[in-house]
């Protein structure tokens, strides 16, 4: 699929809306291979869909979004931004230390 066409996707999402999560997660290892992850941060959802995945397409690579690092340090985004940001700029904060970072990620995934 070339990059930025999300015709096919629109159209498999009609065709994939009333398919079960069993379903969803073979498609896409399917469609995407090794290019397709799921991520996750341990929540009460993420936790079901492990196991869902686990049991119907164990292959299917998985990150935690914890895992996913931001291009700084913490000592480097406080000498950029300064001491605790997260005080300051909660928003900012969670862009630089999360966004960002999982933005990376998923532009190394198709799906």
């Amino acid at each position: 699929m070339p990059e930025n066409d999300f015709s096919e996707l629109e159209r498999e999402g009609a065709h994939l809306e009333n398919k079960s999560t069993e379903d969803i997660l073979r498609w896409a290892v399917d469609r995407f291979g090794d290019r397709v992850a799921m991520g996750t941060a341990f929540g009460a959802t993420g936790l079901v869909l492990l196991d869902i995945a686990q049991k119907n397409v164990p292959d299917l690579s998985v990150f935690t979004i914890e895992s996913v690092t931001p291009r700084q340090t913490i000592g480097e985004q406080a000498a950029e931004h300064g001491e605790e940001l997260y005080r300051r700029d909660a928003d900012q904060c969670c862009y630089l230390r999360k966004v960002e970072p999982l933005h990376r990620k998923l532009g190394e995934l198709d799906g």
